[in-house]
């Protein structure tokens, strides 16, 4: 199963990610691409890849490849999110 983690404690979406990942995760990871706000979120669901939500009543969502340290802008999503929550339950979808 995945890890989803809001990032509304204060912490940037790399220290999260650095928890999140423990060893698997660079000490220096690529910046996301533009600043995450209040109600940004991450969600880890095993394998390669980060999913994120930028935040800020936005529709910013990005993936964050963990072997090649890049962050890819995805489609937006479907409506502006202003308190973002991702979830992982398993599967093909977050």
């Amino acid at each position: 199963m995945g890890i989803n983690f809001p990032a509304q404690f204060g912490l940037t979406f790399n220290q999260i990610a650095r928890i999140l990942g423990q060893a698997r995760f660079s000490n220096m990871m690529a910046a996301a691409p533009v600043a995450v706000t209040i109600g940004g979120a991450l969600s880890y669901a095993g394998g390669d890849f980060i999913f994120a939500f930028q935040g800020g009543n936005t529709t910013a969502f990005w993936r964050y490849t963990i072997s090649t340290n890049v962050w890819t802008v995805m489609a937006a999503a479907p409506v502006a999110v202003a308190g973002g929550a991702l979830s992982y339950t398993g599967g093909d979808f977050i």
